[in-house]
């Protein structure tokens, strides 16, 4: 019995690990686009620099949730 509850818990965070690193993919998905798009924004100087602030601001955000991710994994471990 303690070994079924053992599983249990084992395949949980095997589940949770699975999701999260889904989602930090997802996340490094995104911040690849955001920086085609900071580039793209860089060679169009008109009003391109609040375009490029905000960007650079979108890129940070996304890297803070894949910290935030990678704290919960440790927290997992």
């Amino acid at each position: 019995m303690e070994n079924l509850m053992n599983m249990s818990i084992n395949d949980s965070s095997i589940n949770s690990k699975s999701s999260i690193e889904q989602q930090k993919k997802q996340i490094m998905t995104n911040i690849k686009e955001l920086q085609r798009d900071l580039i793209k924004a860089s060679f169009k100087q008109t009003a391109g620099s609040t375009k490029h602030a905000e960007l650079l601001q979108l890129i940070n955000d996304e890297r803070a949730k894949i910290k935030g991710l990678n704290q919960q994994l440790a927290g997992i471990n």
